[in-house]
């Protein structure tokens, strides 16, 4: 993953109202199987 996403992913954590128990994978899209 780039900086930018990771960046991108901590953001939204910081803003989110309510973040229980997720797996947020920063993979650069690598597990769409693309």
């Amino acid at each position: 993953a780039h900086p930018d996403e990771v960046a991108h992913a901590v953001e939204f954590l910081t803003h989110a109202g309510f973040v229980r128990g997720a797996v947020i994978p920063v993979d650069g899209g690598a597990g769409l199987g693309h």
